[in-house]
């Protein structure tokens, strides 16, 4: 599908959502945000977090977004997270989505959720 969405614009107004967005994974085609929270983890170079996607899609976004695992290259993996590795995975992620939500909204983008 098509998008209407002035991507300059957009991008100008995602970097502002830092630390969370990813100037290397994101794309003229997406936007990539990320939060790995360092934690103590059996596998060296492995965090918990989440991450976001984010795609133009007609007038608006589409977002998929999870919680899971960075692998130590750099992979995020879709894994379960112990309770008290989420807690400050969650609070981080709610702090984004609310920010991103708020842009989108200002902007009269539709924010689509999926994921």
């Amino acid at each position: 599908m098509s998008s209407n969405v002035n991507m300059v614009r957009a991008s100008e107004l995602f970097i502002q959502l830092a630390p969370y967005f990813s100037t290397l994974y994101s794309s003229s085609e997406r936007f990539f945000f990320s939060y790995p929270v360092p934690h103590p983890s059996v596998h060296p170079g492995e965090h918990r977090g989440w991450w976001a996607s984010l795609a133009p899609t007609g007038d608006g976004f589409v977002l998929h977004t999870a919680c899971g695992v960075r692998s130590c290259r750099g992979i995020w993996l879709d894994r379960s997270l112990l309770p008290d590795e989420a807690q400050e995975v969650n609070r981080e992620h709610q702090a984004f989505l609310r920010q991103l939500e708020a842009i989108c909204h200002q902007q009269g983008w539709p924010l689509i959720r999926r994921g």
